[in-house]
């Protein structure tokens, strides 16, 4: 197998089985179920049900640089998908774990900030929505390397870097300036594009 792999014939080792769990919950479906039988046969179950909705999968989304585990993940979803929050019980039953398995993931997104108890000492918990994360438009990602290192974009950078007509550069530079990517300052040749307020450099 390690030649295969260091030959290109196949993916790394061990990268399979957590890729059909990452798949699986892109999807909006349970994951997979595994079992190993008397034999030493491996026999993985994916059901096409969906359990997520494509609004909450894409939801999720923002969650998606935290570093959460997948059962914590699913728990975000679940909630999403029912108002909002969540029980101790539910979440034991969504992530098949006893009490003080749920009650230690729970605490930590309470830590995290991601969710907190409706009461004091209650046992519903509510979903604290992250802001949903922010993509920069397509044409302007290979200039944001520039921005980074000079701090200002001219026209005649969009045009190199795109590879595109003045009027085009024209019309994207003042879409860029109007959805507050950029902000313009100066006139004619003078003209510097610098990074508006929805630009996080």
């Amino acid at each position: 197998m390690r030649v295969l792999t260091d030959l290109g014939h196949m993916r790394e080792l061990g990268k399979g089985i957590p890729r059909m769990f990452d798949e699986m919950e892109r999807a909006g479906r349970n994951p997979p179920e595994i079992d190993l039988d008397g034999s030493s046969r491996l026999h993985v179950t994916l059901q096409n049900e969906v359990v997520f909705d494509a609004e909450t999968v894409a939801w999720l989304e923002r969650y998606s640089d935290v570093g959460l585990a997948r059962d914590q993940r699913r728990l975000l979803a679940w909630a999403h998908s029912h108002g909002g929050t969540f029980t101790s019980r539910e979440y034991q039953k969504l992530a098949h774990t006893d009490i003080y398995g749920a009650s230690r993931d729970i605490k930590d997104l309470i830590r995290r900030g991601l969710v907190v108890s409706e009461k004091k000492g209650g046992r519903v918990y509510k979903v604290i929505e992250a802001a949903p994360p922010v993509v920069i438009p397509e044409d302007l990602q290979p200039l944001v390397g520039d921005l980074r290192t000079r701090g200002f974009l001219r026209n005649a950078d969009v045009r190199q870097a795109l590879g595109v007509e003045r009027d085009r550069v024209r019309d994207l530079l003042r879409a860029w300036v109007e959805e507050e990517w950029l902000a313009r300052e100066g006139k004619r040749k003078g003209t510097k594009y610098f990074p508006g307020p929805r630009m996080s450099l």
